[in-house]
């Protein structure tokens, strides 16, 4: 959904994952050895462990993140809640850990961040339960204001520093081409299996 209106979206269905990889989950960039990282602002980050509903999604874009109940991350990126390299967790469960991303702009609800060209903040792996298991739901929301019109950059994620493994998940959101948010899932395949693949819209 973008502004409170509903987007094309695609799901994989029962997304069931056997092995996530060890990498941090990052805001704002994808991993030391393969960088994409986010120009811009960042304001409002929150995840949760359901499937929002559509009222849900207009009363964030009409009113904020404080109006859905149970977010299990919430970073307001106000600069009352940076205390030097950290950024508070409003839900009280998962600072962050800030490289270089920097306070003092406007954002659209108080303050935000501003992140460059090697900012990152880093969640490290608390949120593994988000994206695991069978029949897995769960909905991420934020303000975002780019700084160009650059393509690949890394809103948030947890990806590999190399190809994963057959039975290792990673997944990022990230702008892409022709002013389009991505969602991506990824894991790797085998030549010589039948793997089922299954699109939907809604």
């Amino acid at each position: 959904n973008i502004d409170g209106y509903n987007s094309e979206n695609y799901s994989l269905g029962v997304y069931s994952v056997q092995n996530i990889v060890t990498n941090d989950f990052q805001i704002g960039s994808r991993t030391a050895l393969f960088p994409a990282p986010y120009d811009g602002q960042l304001d409002e980050i929150a995840v949760w462990n359901q499937a929002l509903t559509a009222n849900n999604v207009k009363q964030l874009y009409n009113y904020g993140v404080p109006n859905i109940p149970s977010p299990i991350g919430y970073w307001t990126m106000d600069d009352n809640e940076v205390s030097g390299s950290t950024l508070l967790d409003r839900a009280l469960r998962l600072d962050g850990t800030i490289s270089g991303a920097t306070t003092g702009v406007s954002g659209q609800i108080n303050e935000a961040l501003t992140f460059g060209t090697s900012d990152f903040i880093g969640l490290g792996n608390s949120l593994n339960e988000v994206i695991t298991g069978a029949d897995v739901q769960w909905s991420i929301s934020f303000w975002i204001k780019p700084a160009s019109t650059m393509t690949l950059n890394i809103i948030f994620g947890k990806l590999a520093d190399s190809t994963c493994t057959e039975d290792q998940r990673q997944f990022s959101i990230r702008l892409g081409a022709s002013s389009r948010i991505d969602f991506l899932f990824y894991g790797s395949l085998v030549s010589s299996d039948y793997r089922n693949v299954i699109g939907t819209t809604s």
